[in-house]
């Protein structure tokens, strides 16, 4: 049902003449197999640097949800080794409740926000990492915008910047065509406009060019615009998402779509754009199907987001 309507979707674009007016755009429309071709397999003499590390950037003392999230997420999609940021006072809490991350203490203002002052230390980390995860409740501040951008043009490592990552460079995002590494951008739509320097209602009039707008602004940067029927591109390559339902509209479903992104990147290890972009579209899908499954057992009124990480395993286990 869910792919039979992305189809009619996708069909439905190419007949309003958008394709055209882009030039020629080579759209697929993801499925199990796809998604299925990008998965790490697990063999038999390996140990826990075979399936990549990545450091997460997020969190901050009042939105520590957010970081524990897209870690839990990341960890449930097979990566190896997770490099969580936390103040030092939250570290203890954080690790009674979650052990399985190695924790990185950081410094923070009174606010609770992460300070400028980490962005060496935290390059320098970047370069022993498979990838970066910046922003799932990072916060806004003049900080943690200096941070994020000394963290982007020094990273060491492909980059996943979600959430507060995006709003921190939202007043100079050309900054993502100076960054020497892979980037892939997960904006919903609010957060695409502020990017594109319009509004809501012009990215929702139609996703598709919206999408290719971003691809056109920061040419090098895999863009994935969150919503119904989620596209990822990168040039003229276009992937529409086939999974995925209502019940994943509320606060920490992008969180979880992070850490899943961040895994699949640091797993594979691929640094080439074609094969950051198969590996982003894939992390779309797996999202959307674990949310499907969630929504299966415990329907869309009542899931959250940490069912949509808890219904992965089903998701995995079917591959």
């Amino acid at each position: 049902m869910c792919s039979e309507r992305m189809l009619k979707m996708t069909n439905e674009m190419a007949d309003s003449g958008v394709y055209e007016s882009h030039g020629a755009l080579d759209i697929t429309v993801t499925d199990r197999n796809f998604a299925s071709r990008q998965i790490c397999r697990r063999i038999p003499d390996s140990h826990k640097g075979t399936y990549g590390s990545v450091l997460s950037v997020t969190g901050s003392r009042s939105m520590p949800g957010a970081a524990v999230m897209s870690a839990k997420a990341a960890l449930r999609s097979g990566l190896g080794i997770l490099r969580q940021c936390a103040v030092p006072e939250s570290i203890a809490a954080f690790a009674a409740a979650f052990p399985e991350p190695v924790y990185v203490p950081v410094r923070s203002g009174e606010d609770g926000f992460y300070s400028a002052e980490n962005a060496e230390m935290l390059s320098v980390l970047s370069g022993k990492s498979d990838a970066l995860l910046i922003g799932c409740g990072l916060g806004c501040t003049d900080e943690t915008k200096a941070l994020v951008r000394e963290l982007l043009i020094n990273a060491q490592c492909p980059v996943v910047l979600d959430a507060d990552g995006l709003n921190c460079i939202a007043d100079n995002p050309d900054i993502l065509n100076l960054v020497s590494q892979p980037v892939v951008i997960t904006p919903h739509p609010a957060e695409a406009a502020r990017l594109l320097g319009t509004d809501t209602a012009e990215i929702q009039k139609d996703r598709l060019a919206a999408c290719i707008q971003l691809s056109e602004r920061f040419p090098a940067v895999v863009s994935v615009l969150k919503g119904a029927g989620t596209i990822t591109c990168c040039g003229n390559r276009v992937y529409v998402n086939s999974t995925g339902n209502p019940g994943m509209s509320t606060g920490g479903s992008g969180d979880v779509l992070a850490g899943i992104t961040a895994s699949l990147l640091a797993q594979n290890r691929n640094r080439t754009p074609e094969s950051v972009l198969r590996d982003t579209a894939a992390a779309v899908w797996i999202h959307g199907r674990a949310g499907d499954a969630a929504a299966e057992k415990l329907s869309q009124f009542s899931m959250l987001p940490s069912d949509i990480i808890l219904a992965l395993p089903e998701v995995f286990s079917d591959f």
